[in-house]
């Protein structure tokens, strides 16, 4: 068990990141669960909303960001001046909280920091449900994955990072969030494109370019393989459990011993799973 001290050390300083070879996620399938149904499992208690726990948190360094609470109350930050985590994939099956998780980012960011400290741009198929986001002078701007403004917003990102690593520009962490990367990535993404983001998923983050994306669990294996090795974290929310049979880790705890309720993820870390709910937003 990671003990309550290793969990207060990572709200305090970064998000953490899985061990590089345990990154891969073509082995993560789920476990097969005979005889277990979601209604035999105890509801958990009701989540906190976001406001409520960023008005707790009191003063928090700059370029703070919350990701979600652990098991035991603390919060769950994000550093987004330590690229040491790199970029970010939220995946889980419909309904799992993937944006309401990448909502609680963005809303947390733009809180906790300043627009001088922190921005963010989004590119989303559901424009509609993110309209909360458009009142904050942090948003860059937000786009549809068909328009020609989302694939510029990863060519000028990318563009920035370039400047950052040369010494030639300064400027607030950026992030720059996809919900629904096969979306994106479908018929709307031509390929110089497809390079600009590659690049920033592996490099992005050492400029304070930050690339964080929803994938839907049913559609991670028809994804490109080097575009999903490129995210150096993944949190993992609920996955369709039917017909699949390896486990997700040997050496873990696995997703049979509690179904996960919507809204919780878990993410490897030292070989074992931390789990964290995201508040409501």
């Amino acid at each position: 068990m990671v003990s309550k001290m290793n969990l207060i050390e990572i709200a305090r300083n970064a998000i953490i990141r899985p061990e590089p070879d345990e990154l891969d996620l073509s082995y993560i399938e789920g476990e097969v669960i005979e005889g277990v149904y979601r209604d035999d499992y105890v509801q958990p208690p009701p989540v906190p909303s976001l406001s409520t726990v960023l008005n707790s948190l009191g003063h928090l360094p700059s370029y703070s960001a919350l990701i979600g609470l652990c098991e035991d109350g603390m919060p769950f930050l994000m550093d987004l001046s330590n690229p040491a985590p790199g970029s970010i994939l939220i995946s889980g099956q419909p309904g799992s909280g993937k944006t309401r998780l990448l909502t609680a980012l963005l809303t947390s960011a733009a809180r906790l920091n300043d627009p001088q400290t922190v921005n963010f741009c989004l590119i989303t198929p559901q424009l509609h449900e993110v309209e909360s986001l458009k009142k904050y002078p942090h948003c860059l701007g937000i786009a549809a994955p068909y328009e020609r403004t989302a694939s510029e917003m990863i060519i000028k990102l990318a563009a920035i990072a370039e400047q950052r690593r040369s010494g030639r520009e300064l400027g607030p962490a950026v992030i720059l969030a996809i919900d629904d990367l096969a979306y994106l990535t479908g018929e709307y993404l031509d390929y110089g494109v497809y390079v600009h983001l590659k690049w920033l998923l592996q490099n992005g983050p050492g400029s304070l370019i930050w690339p964080v994306a929803t994938l839907r669990s049913d559609q991670v294996h028809a994804m490109d393989r080097r575009l999903v090795g490129s995210f150096s974290t993944k949190f993992i929310g609920q996955w369709h459990l039917e017909n699949n049979s390896r486990r997700l880790n040997a050496a873990s705890r696995t997703f049979s011993e509690h179904l996960l309720p919507e809204g919780t993820f878990e993410v490897l870390y030292n070989n074992q799973w931390i789990r964290f709910t995201v508040p409501s937003v």
